[in-house]
């Protein structure tokens, strides 16, 4: 009856224990899990997150303001980090404005370029450079959410620093 309990632990337990290990030579390490970000891939026939920040830039250094913030998600986490660096921390209507004339120093960028974009699922992060008439170059980073067939972006006031 032992021999019999000891056969059940085995299989029960042991065995796929066993099974799930992937042998490998003594020293080789075996290989790491895929990381959970993969190189772009469209999830949908909709923009890709780095086309739709170039569209959201154009449109807010084209005036068009409201067409921008209607693919923007203004992030309340990072109020306390405006606060702590002397920005407005709340999202009134004025403060929006001020913050696409900043961003784009008063409609003057004249290239967005997408230097890397990184999605999993329905979460992306994208960087990108802005130059401006002036010759200046800015290069920052922002995440976007998928949500609704769109790419949403996240904005915060950090990224005016």
């Amino acid at each position: 009856m032992r021999k019999a309990y000891l056969f059940i632990f085995f299989i029960l337990f042991l065995a796929p224990v066993i099974s799930c290990r992937k042998s490998t030579a003594p020293g080789v390490i075996p290989p790491m899990p895929k990381p959970a970000f993969t190189d772009a891939v469209p999830i949908t026939d909709k923009p890709s997150p780095g086309e739709q920040i170039v569209f959201i830039i154009e449109k807010a250094n084209t005036g068009k303001d409201k067409e921008a913030e209607a693919l923007v998600m203004y992030t309340i986490e990072m109020d306390a980090e405006a606060i702590l660096v002397k920005q407005p921390a709340d999202w009134l209507a004025k403060d929006k404005i001020a913050f696409w004339r900043l961003l784009t120093k008063n409609k003057t960028v004249i290239k967005t370029e997408i230097l890397n974009e990184k999605i999993t699922l329905n979460f992306s992060i994208v960087w990108f450079r802005l130059t401006y008439k002036d010759g200046s170059i800015k290069e920052m980073e922002t995440e976007l959410h998928f949500m609704d067939g769109k790419w949403y972006m996240m904005v915060d006031q950090t990224m005016l620093k």
